[in-house]
């Protein structure tokens, strides 16, 4: 069964108080994001989207032995978070749609496993 699209779940419901792994996702978006190129972002996409159809095609091996959960929910979070990567207004949306705890737990983090608000290091171009 393939899994709805963020879209539609948010046009049709939006609760997403309800939906498993929202925490791990809205990490994923709105924070790991951040980090990552605009190639990277686009490499993730399509590798999420590889994952899901595979597992909706029941692939065995359709995570690449590296063990994700076998849930529709947690498949459902992988097309997810391939949708905010390529649709900013999307990205948006669901981030208006969070839990407010987690919508201001991610709002100023800056990476991974970082609580506190810091300004990011901007590169320095050294000069010879």
């Amino acid at each position: 069964m393939k899994p709805v699209s963020l879209a539609r779940f948010l046009d049709e419901n939006g609760d997403l108080t309800r939906v498993a792994y929202v925490d791990c996702l809205a990490e994923a978006v709105l924070v790991d994001r951040r980090q990552q190129s605009p190639a990277e972002q686009r490499f993730l996409a399509r590798w999420c989207r590889e994952r899901v159809t595979a597992w909706v095609a029941g692939r065995r091996n359709w995570d690449e032995g590296i063990g994700l959960p076998e849930n529709p929910q947690f498949v459902t979070a992988l097309l997810w978070q391939a949708e905010c990567l390529e649709d900013p207004i999307l990205t948006r949306r669901f981030k208006e749609h969070l839990p407010e705890e987690l919508r201001h737990k991610y709002a100023r983090r800056r990476s991974v496993g970082d609580d506190a608000v810091a300004a990011r290091p901007e590169p320095v171009a050294v000069g010879r």
